[in-house]
Parts: C-alpha cells; sequence; structure tokens
C-alpha cells in the first residue's frame, strides 16, 4: 500500500464554525514545511537523475568488457581458405567420414555421419545386407573381416540384434535405453577427441575458444538483464537509452563474428578441412561433370560413405543411375539403394530407436539411410 500525506489549509471564512482556528502563524509554518518538502523533492529528483546519467554511461562503456574476447582471440590456429577458392578436390580423404563432416560443418558427427560409417564397413565386406520379402526388411550381418572398431554399431549389434546381426524390422521395434544414449553420446565425444589426437585440432586453443564464447555469452545475458531493468528505473534518459543498447547489442555481434572466424586448427587440420570442403563440392556439383571420366563404379563405392556422411547420396546416386545404369542394375548391393521401399524402411526404423533412445538430434535422414546399399569389398584408392 502507498500512503499520501496531505497538509491543507483553509480560510477562516470557509470554516467560521469551527472553532479551533489559528492565527497565520501557523499558515507560514505550514508553508516553510512545504516549501523544505519541495526542495527535498526536487533534490532527490535531482540525485535520481544523476544516478540515472551515471548508470548509462556505465552501460555505454560495458562493452569494454568485450576487449578480452578481440585481444585473446587475435592468435588463432591456421586459416581456412574461401569455398570459392578452393574450388572441387577429386581425391578420396584420407580421413574417415565421420572426421570429413565434423571438419565441414564444425559440428558434432550426427545420424548421417554414423551411417557414413556403416556404408564404409559394409564396402570393405566386414557387414553384408540381405534383402527380406518383397524387399520391405534387411538385415545387416558382421563377417568374419568385421574388425568391431565402433563401439556404438558394436552397441546395435548386441543390444538391438542377436549379437551378430540386426534388421530394419529389429530396430524399428526397438523401444531405446540409456545404454545406446549413452554409446550415441560416447561416440560423437571419442569422435571429436579423435581429431585432435589426430592434430587435426589444437586443444589448447579449441579451450580458449569454448571459455571465450561462454564469456561473450554471459556477458550478454547480463546486458539483456540490465536492459530490463533500465527500462523500468529510468525516466529522464529513456531517449539514450535506445543508442546505448543499440551499441551494446553491436559490440556483441562483433564479438561473435570475431569467435566465428578464430580458428582452432592446426596447420594439417587447415589442410584437411579444404580437402573435406573441396569434396563436399565436388559431390554437390556432380552434375556439371562425366562420372565415367572421373572413375569406374567400384570406385564411387567408396565415394558414398562421404556422400552419405554430407548429405548428397540422393544427388549422387541419381547421377550414378544415369551414367551406370547397366553397372548398377547388375549389382545387387546398388540395387538396394534404389529400392524405394527399403530405402524408405530403414531409414524411419533407425530413427526412431535412435530417437527413441537419443532423444537428440542424432536421427538419419532419407539419404543417410543409404548406407544399407553397400554390400561388396571395393578397392583402395584416389581418383
Amino acid at each position: 500500500a502507498t500512503f499520501l500525506e496531505l497538509h491543507l489549509l483553509f480560510p477562516n471564512s470557509l470554516v467560521s464554525q469551527n472553532k479551533k482556528q489559528h492565527s497565520g502563524e501557523i499558515a507560514a509554518k505550514v508553508v516553510d514545511q512545504e516549501k523544505a518538502l519541495a526542495k527535498e523533492t526536487a533534490a532527490k529528483k535531482a540525485r535520481h537523475n544523476v544516478y540515472e546519467l551515471i548508470g548509462l554511461a556505465l552501460f555505454a562503456l560495458s562493452p569494454l568488457l568485450y576487449l578480452p574476447v578481440f585481444i585473446k582471440s587475435r592468435k588463432s590456429g591456421s586459416p581456412v581458405k574461401a569455398k570459392k577458392e578452393i574450388g572441387h578436390n577429386f581425391e578420396i580423404p584420407a580421413f574417415s567420414p565421420t572426421t570429413a563432416q565434423i571438419l565441414v560443418t564444425k559440428k558434432d558427427p550426427d545420424g548421417k555421419a554414423l551411417a557414413g560409417e556403416i556404408a564404409l564397413r559394409a564396402g570393405r565386406g566386414e557387414i553384408t545386407i540381405k534383402a527380406g520379402k518383397k524387399g520391405k526388411n534387411f538385415t545387416y550381418a558382421k563377417t568374419s573381416k568385421y574388425k568391431g572398431d565402433l563401439p556404438l554399431l558394436n552397441r546395435l549389434f548386441k543390444k538391438v540384434g542377436n549379437g551378430q546381426s540386426f534388421s530394419n524390422k529389429d530396430l524399428k521395434q526397438y523401444s531405446g535405453s540409456q545404454e545406446i544414449t549413452s554409446s550415441y553420446k560416447n561416440w560423437q565425444e571419442a569422435s571429436q577427441k579423435a581429431l585432435i589426437k589426430e592434430g587435426y585440432i589444437d586443444q589448447k586453443l579449441q579451450d580458449r575458444e569454448e571459455l571465450l564464447s561462454l564469456y561473450t555469452l554471459g556477458l550478454m545475458f547480463v546486458s539483456v538483464a540490465a536492459i530490463v531493468v533500465c527500462f523500468f528505473l529510468y525516466d529522464k534518459y529513456t531517449f539514450w537509452l535506445l543508442p546505448a543498447i543499440l551499441w551494446v547489442l553491436a559490440t556483441f555481434g562483433l564479438a561473435r563474428l570475431r569467435l566465428h572466424h578464430f580458428s582452432d586448427l592446426t596447420e594439417k587440420g587447415a589442410r584437411a578441412t579444404e580437402k573435406a570442403l573441396g569434396f563436399e563440392a565436388m559431390l554437390d556439383d556432380i552434375g556439371q561433370f562425366k562420372l565415367r571420366d572421373i572413375g569406374e563404379l567400384t570406385l564411387w563405392e567408396q565415394v558414398m560413405p562421404y556422400a552419405i556422411a554430407f548429405g548428397l547420396a540422393k544427388k549422387v546416386l541419381k547421377q550414378l543411375k544415369l551414367e551406370f545404369p547397366e553397372e548398377i542394375a547388375a549389382d545387387p548391393y546398388w540395387t538396394y539403394y534404389y529400392a524405394g521401399a527399403s530405402y524408405g524402411a530403414f531409414a524411419s526404423s533407425f530413427d526412431e530407436a535412435i530417437s527413441s533412445s537419443a532423444g537428440s538430434g542424432g536421427n538419419f535422414s532419407a539419404s543417410s539411410a543409404s548406407s544399407g546399399g553397400f554390400g561388396g569389398g571395393s578397392g583402395g584408392g584416389a581418383f
């Protein structure tokens, strides 16, 4: 509740019946009191204005707190050329599809990268694919060549299947578990750590980037809170508050842009990233050149795991079918790619299994599901 104190004086002519009448001394005293109160109120308002002005000045100077971001980010890792400078790369990367995806996206590997790994192992003959009745259910089984070097895939064989194989139907019926979630996250973390171990990323630079990112976001959070408070407290300098807010937001944007261009890559990592970007660009522009001039179908089997990891499998498969129709028709493994029902079945069943257990972004898209089309062994080499 808010209390309001009123000091009222009435002339004797208006209150002639009131016996408690006083002389003008009381009126003079009350007037003096009112003058003192008015003076005190003005002083309080002046102090409030000064506090507002000081607060506005401090708020406008707060972007100086971003200076450590600009200073600490000056010395970063090796830069990566722009895509236009890189062009097309026609050499199969010397690293895995998962590594290729991380270098290109700068994010944790997702379901498409995992599908690329499955395709890679199927192409090496470590996994066989058999079609069920009407080609709607496919069974993925280990062979004697299976190395078991992918813990997440091992977990799928063990938990989803019978230890030696699993099918689309098994995946669709699988309700998920924390074990799959843990294996999925562990695979993502291990994939990121592998880049450091293999010399693609500098650990110290990566830690610095993460620390500066957290610092920048923390400052922005405090700034937003200050903005909200200012809108409720300010009255005199509200007009100047908007430019100050724009200035603070602009500085935050510049800091984020600076960190976006910060590189935690080693020289080896930068060159590998350029190769991955060039390889992705080549696959994305695959209709611009003759595939037979690059290599035969067995060579393109080595390319498909990367196309899957980049989410470009559909585009590559469409072009391959146009240029290698007879070879694809004679190869049962390639035929699996074009059996629409099985293509969607693997995608939906695996997507459901991973979604129910991981509950995150680790889903296979339709294009990533095309890993089911590999079964034969193909030779090594680059084109």
